[in-house]
């Protein structure tokens, strides 16, 4: 019997208010970069393909996605639903060797938490998981030439101020490379307990 494998990794979803909200905030700073910067090394996300990784999984058996969602289930009890705030831009992980443009994401406990979680549950089943201090991002583009960036040109960005995103689940997705780009489709949700 054949084993079939998919990408997979568990994320904040964003609703479509706040994609096209970004996607406008991008627009914007793409303008406001083109007039500091001669080259332009970034490859943009597609505003559809906007979320807020947690775990990175990797290669994933498609057999198993039931039970790496059971036991990601099972150290998510417990976990509230929470108001993820996005903002200030900044190059990630440092102005000194900037891998991407995100927008920083706060709370970083309940984020932390999260990743933590789902990482115990992965790691029951074998899964190797990021054993590095989390950092809640959100990437916006890629930067393609790694060099010093000045903070000061994210900084002088002056965009419209996004709106609060209420969190009440966390979603397993599949990637799938293609010409066009990645495409990511949403496996199954983990629901986050209700606020009192």
């Amino acid at each position: 019997m054949s084993t079939s494998f998919i990408r997979a990794f568990f994320a904040v979803d964003l609703p479509l208010e706040c994609k096209e909200q970004l996607g406008v905030l991008m627009a914007a700073l793409k303008l406001h970069l083109k007039k500091s910067l001669k080259h332009q090394p970034f490859r943009w996300v597609k505003p559809e393909n906007l979320h807020l990784t947690l775990q990175f999984l990797g290669q994933v058996d498609q057999g198993e996605t039931a039970h790496l969602l059971q036991a990601a289930r099972g150290e998510v009890v417990g976990l509230k639903s929470f108001s993820l705030r996005l903002g200030p831009l900044e190059w990630f992980p440092s102005p000194h060797r900037p891998q991407v443009i995100s927008l920083r994401a706060e709370p970083y406990h309940a984020l932390a938490e999260l990743s933590q979680a789902l990482g115990r549950g992965a790691a029951t089943l074998g899964y190797i998981v990021e054993d590095r201090p989390f950092r809640a991002h959100l990437t916006l583009a890629r930067v393609e030439s790694v060099r010093n960036r000045d903070p000061a040109l994210l900084a002088s960005f002056s965009g419209e101020a996004l709106a609060d995103v209420f969190v009440k689940e966390v979603v397993l997705f599949s990637s799938q490379t293609l010409s066009g780009g990645p495409v990511y489709t949403r496996l199954d949700g983990l629901e986050l307990e209700a606020e009192n």
